[in-house]
């Protein structure tokens, strides 16, 4: 009864090489510049060996300062999961924010009647001066360097009328 024994030893090593997995859903990739739009949300991230992860997001927006194409600016929506050995997968939404209306331009005041003798309204030559004196001018790029205005008289009838005229473009040349 010798109890001679003999073993040996198996290493197993399990190895991690696959980022978990998930997904976003399809989203509108154009919008009109200004336009409110939903944000997209990434369904779970599962990992073969960790179950669910953790999903890291980050928003950035890409403003290439030109409007090619009437392209004002990309928002990137941007969404990491990583599991424990490191394994990442990255996926990414991108809206393009495109402008194609032209600004709208609205004047202080639409028709007004004076006396003889009454100041008449300037003209404005400064955008900044036309907002503070009750004008409008709405669009998502507003080029204030754009900015003009002009005026011409006519009399008829012992009547002078006073035309004034204000005229904008945006930072896509509308």
């Amino acid at each position: 009864s010798c109890m001679n024994m003999t073993s040996d030893t198996a290493i197993i090593t399990i190895m991690d090489t696959v980022a978990p997995a998930f997904t976003i859903p399809d989203n509108i990739d154009t919008v009109q510049c200004g336009d409110i739009y939903d944000l997209v949300f990434p369904t779970p991230a599962n990992d073969n060996c960790d179950g669910q992860v953790l999903i890291k997001s980050n928003i950035y927006t890409i403003d290439s300062g030109t409007c090619i194409n009437n392209v004002r600016y990309k928002t990137v929506l941007e969404f990491s999961a990583t599991d424990a050995c490191g394994n990442t997968d990255t996926l990414r939404d991108t809206i393009v924010h495109i402008d194609t209306m032209a600004p709208v331009i609205t004047c202080p005041f639409e028709t007004i009647s004076l006396e003889c003798g009454d100041p008449i309204p300037p003209l404005y030559t400064i955008l900044d001066s036309f907002l503070a004196n009750g004008g409008i001018a709405e669009d998502c790029c507003i080029d204030s360097a754009s900015f003009f205005g002009t005026e011409s008289s006519e009399m008829a009838g012992g009547m002078v009328t006073i035309t004034q005229k204000y005229f904008i473009s945006d930072c896509c040349g509308h």
